[in-house]
């Protein structure tokens, strides 16, 4: 639904101003690898955005 769009990073670190960029209340979707900034994170918590971490387990793409 539109109410969480899934975003995603092809960007090694995630920061601030990235997430500031993306709507409130989205799945930020990122890899293990990929590095998140504390501030990056507090703008998630402050605009509800969900951070999920993709491994190969839980991989859509593979099904």
């Amino acid at each position: 639904n539109n109410e969480s769009p899934v975003i995603a990073s092809h960007n090694r670190i995630i920061t601030r101003g990235e997430i500031a960029a993306k709507p409130d209340k989205s799945i930020l979707v990122r890899y293990q690898q990929q590095l998140i900034t504390d501030e990056a994170v507090d703008i998630c918590n402050y605009k509800k955005i969900k951070i999920k971490i993709r491994t190969e387990e839980n991989c859509i793409w593979r099904e």
